[in-house]
């Protein structure tokens, strides 16, 4: 099965794994194994232990399970004793690789009993978070390996709920999480149909794996070392591209102490994310437009920065900013203060806000007018410059002579793939663009599970950490430390500029739009607004042109990542609704109960975000759930205004709680981390806006309009 594992010298193996739990917080009754060639089912985890006692005499086991941290919770009391904390990775305290010398075997001649290693993955870190349902559509896995939809079956069987989680009277009230949750609550083990969608589950899972692999172009092994889509990217580009990414990570300075730190930091400093803001909150009769793939863009039409930097102040940093403007030779980032015409309806420089009490901007990154300290590119410095900014006093700076397209035959590759592929070859070509730079930014320093041998080497190097309890590890006990990494690829000026590049883009757009008619909404690579954009912009596939993904008859954008589209696009919806009976009919027949009938009904289709709400409340997203947290906006600036009192229900609005809030299982390292022995842990959580937050930019929802903020002190 591939090549060798260089530590276990055995040949690596790929297998997958499904469980099948009683609701969100039960207890496994069902698990799958499956191998490529054998598929293997039991009731629990620990009655397939010797099927994989055997495997792991052989093979170094890799089992992959979709969403790692659910399942493996589950399993916890059969795996925790034995973790490898050295080999696992934990991301946000989610596992996303765990190894464990989980599986005892006795020889047979002797007595002696010996620990066979096995590691655990999560699939879903590998593909972008998305379902197993989605990918393999996006796979097109065929369609007797495919996700199985048991939405026909559950009626079948009267499981039917609705989103009241009550029975169903007509398919068209089926809630698909509401009777899933009754029909995996109440099905039989042995059930065929669960067995046949069980299984299904696991192949289907090993299918993508496989075509992963073959796409990816790596050994196994290799690719068993990849944890994340990110990681994969990176991957592949350092093997099938080795002389681009030696350029990439030439900036060898930030792995040293002293200098080096404060390089690094200084370049984060300048590493923004994304601009989402609302503009101009209700919109009649618009357009909302996508950029085709505007990272991989910026990425294949631009030098980026490689090699030593020259760390210059004050004068001699503005002399060569300058320099850079007239020649464009070279690359970097530059710390000013910078006074912004507070007249700009769309600022061009974003500030970060960790935590400024005075603007009550906490953790947001905004783009305000007036006076402005921090760190920027040199193309985003020019960009303030050209819309009318003035530099009043110039820091320090970071220049790169050396600049190269590091990228450019990277991204040309998958680009070729994407756009004339279907399937597997556009979805990977897509998912290892897209994730690439993120890798070259990543944060150094990073919360780490160690085994107790580690101590004595944590505390000679210096790094904080605490010792932590966790009975079901043996031992009891593991160290909590921050750890540096010394990962090569980490240059964060790389993702700073990929960043900086695809904002300056954006801003472009907006402007351009905004001298047409009112702009009123953007996200990273999206706008909403007015007029169409001109002809020669807009392309289905190209890279770097906008593609219409709506016609809006109404718009309602009241937060970044919380809006309502309603398009003119129509489209045909079943919906269930009672019968209309003449009532002599009724006195005639004695109906028992009342008589339900589905129609096909013409409507628009509908876009409706809501950042952080599980999908099983997408129910609640209507129309009039927009509508109505318009309004309480409008109503609580007119209480403002007119110096009104304010309750406490005019300040917020809630989207679920009480009985209606929603639970999750505490994530698995968190559980750890707390030695909480019951990894079924529910957590409650509300979602409840607070109508008081600062927005990114001074709202007026009344008057349909919005001002950036004002800074008055550098």
């Amino acid at each position: 099965m591939g090549a060798k594992n260089k530590k276990s010298q055995k040949p690596v193996k790929l297998l997958t794994l499904d469980a099948e739990t009683r609701g969100f917080f039960g207890q496994i009754f069902r698990v799958g194994l499956y191998d490529g060639v054998k598929y293997h089912a039991a009731n629990t985890f620990s009655t397939l232990k010797s099927i994989i006692a055997r495997l792991t005499e052989k093979y170094d086991c890799h089992i992959y399970i979709h969403n790692l941290d659910f399942d493996l919770g589950k399993m916890a009391h059969d795996v925790l004793y034995e973790v490898d904390l050295n080999d696992s990775i934990f991301i946000n305290n989610n596992v996303a690789v765990y190894k464990t010398s989980l599986v005892e075997t006795q020889i047979r001649e002797e007595l002696e009993v010996i620990s066979q290693p096995l590691t655990f993955h999560d699939s879903l870190k590998l593909v972008n978070n998305k379902s197993l349902a989605s990918i393999c559509k996006d796979f097109k896995i065929e369609s007797d390996h495919a996700k199985i939809d048991l939405k026909d079956h559950i009626i079948n069987l009267g499981w039917g709920r609705d989103k009241h989680n009550k029975p169903i009277k007509h398919p068209s009230e089926y809630h698909k999480n509401n009777s899933e949750g009754y029909y995996f609550m109440n099905v039989d083990p042995l059930e065929p149909m669960l067995n046949f969608y069980l299984k299904n589950d696991c192949v289907s899972l090993y299918k993508i794996l496989r075509k992963l692999i073959d796409l990816s172009g790596l050994d196994i092994d290799e690719f068993f070392r990849c944890p994340t889509t990110a990681s994969l990217a990176l991957k592949v580009f350092k093997t099938n591209y080795p002389d681009d990414y030696e350029k990439a990570i030439s900036t060898k300075i930030y792995r040293k102490k002293g200098e080096g730190e404060f390089y690094e930091k200084f370049v984060r400093e300048a590493y923004y994310g994304g601009r989402t803001e609302v503009f101009t909150p209700r919109l009649e009769n618009g357009v909302h437009y996508d950029m085709n793939s505007i990272y991989p863009f910026v990425m294949k039409e631009h030098k980026f920065p490689i090699g030593r930097p020259t760390y210059l102040e004050g004068h001699k940093a503005k002399l060569m900013f300058n320099r850079w403007r007239k020649f464009k030779t070279g690359a970097g980032f530059i710390e000013v203060d910078i006074h912004i015409p507070e007249d700009l309806f769309i600022p061009p420089l974003p500030r970060k806000d960790k935590a400024d009490k005075k603007y009550k901007a906490f953790n947001k990154l905004i783009f305000p007018v007036g006076n402005i300290h921090g760190v920027y590119t040199y193309e985003e410095l020019e960009l303030a410059l050209e819309a009318g900014g003035e530099i009043k006093e110039v820091y320090q700076g970071l220049h790169f002579s050396k600049t190269e397209y590091i990228f450019r035959d990277f991204i040309s590759h998958f680009e070729k793939i994407k756009v004339s592929s279907t399937g597997a070859l556009r979805t990977f070509a897509k998912l290892v663009q897209n994730s690439l730079y993120g890798k070259f930014g990543m944060i150094r320093v990073r919360e780490t599970m160690l085994p107790m041998h580690h101590l004595e080497t944590v505390q000679e190097k210096g790094y904080p950490y605490m010792i932590k309890n966790n009975q079901l590890i043996k031992g009891g006990k593991f160290i909590l430390a921050r750890v540096p990494s010394h990962a090569e690829y980490i240059q964060p000026h790389i993702a700073a500029y990929v960043t900086s590049l695809a904002r300056i883009l954006l801003y472009k757009g907006l402007i351009k739009q905004d001298e047409k008619g009112d702009v009123h909404y953007c996200d990273t690579d999206s706008i909403a607004c007015e007029k169409d954009f001109d002809d020669e912009d807009i392309h289905d596939s190209e890279y770097g042109k906008w593609k219409l993904e709506a016609r809006v008859q109404k718009g309602l954008f009241i937060q970044p990542k919380l809006y309502y589209e309603k398009h003119t696009e129509k489209i045909l919806k079943e919906v269930c609704r009672e019968r209309e009976t003449a009532s002599f009919a009724k006195q005639l027949f004695s109906y028992p109960e009342t008589i339900y009938e589905n129609i096909k009904i013409v409507t628009y289709k509908e876009e409706r975000k809501a950042k952080g709400v599980p999908g099983k409340y997408n129910h609640l997203l209507t129309e009039q759930f927009y509508d109505n947290l318009y309004a309480k906006l409008e109503t609580l600036e007119r209480k403002i205004e007119n110096k009104e009192e304010i309750t406490d229900e005019d300040l917020t609005f809630d989207i679920y709680s009480g009985e209606n809030a929603d639970k999750k299982l505490m994530k698995f390292g968190t559980a750890m981390k707390n030695d909480i022995s019951n990894f079924n842990k529910a957590i409650t959580v509300t979602k409840r806006m607070n109508l008081l937050n600062m927005q990114k930019r001074r709202m007026n929802y009344r008057e349909n309009t919005s001002r950036p903020h004002i800074l008055k002190d550098f």
